[in-house]
């Protein structure tokens, strides 16, 4: 198992049925979301550049997407996930000397 490579990523690239031939790929293996009724854009802006080819739309009605945007809870809760990830990002010295990451 490929460690930091994600179970999709290793479907796309593992199975031959799966990879794309002549620009496309074989619709009788790969069903391809192209157009997003729930998520905000940003959501799925990495996903898409990755695995869509940059296809992947956003048909979310605007006022939808951006209900929660400003919510109070929400915004704590953005603001925890971004420190434990800052933290858990940085590299740090342990007592046995040996670099964690």
């Amino acid at each position: 198992m490929s460690a930091g490579v994600s179970l999709k990523e290793r479907l796309m690239n593992d199975f031959s049925q799966s990879q794309r031939h002549r620009g496309g790929f074989n619709q009788r293996y790969v069903t391809k979301l192209l157009r997003d009724y729930r998520s905000h854009p940003a959501i799925f802006d990495n996903p898409n550049q990755l695995f869509y080819d940059g296809e992947l739309e956003s048909c979310a009605v605007e006022r939808s997407r951006k209900s929660f945007c400003r919510w109070e809870h929400l915004q704590h809760r953005v603001k925890k996930t971004r420190e434990a990830l800052e933290e858990v990002g940085r590299d740090r010295q342990c007592c046995a000397s040996s670099l964690l990451s």
